[in-house]
């Protein structure tokens, strides 16, 4: 019978331990505020697509958060002035 080979001994490194994450709170950009543009009379009727496109233009905000904002709009309208709800609707 062969005899057996000691095991080869392995060194164990030493390992480094890691620092626990922390979180570091997210500081807010202050968000500059612009100053509002000086609007031009508007002398014809804006269809609904320029209605968009002008109120994303002033208010710099993307086309379809103003696309959402106004179809919630005319929810909101269409369900206060509905048999069931109040009769009418006041933009504030």
């Amino acid at each position: 019978m062969p005899a057996k080979k000691p095991a080869a001994k392995s060194v164990a490194k030493p390992v480094a331990k890691k620092a626990p994450a922390t979180k570091k709170p997210v500081a807010k950009k202050p968000v500059a505020k612009a100053a509002p543009a000086e609007l031009k009379p508007i002398k014809e009727a804006l269809t609904k697509s320029a209605l968009i496109a002008k109120v994303a233009e002033v208010s710099a905000v993307e086309v379809k958060d103003v696309k959402k904002v106004l179809a919630a709009i005319e929810a909101v309208t269409l369900a206060s002035v509905s048999k069931k709800g109040l009769g009418q609707f006041t933009l504030p």
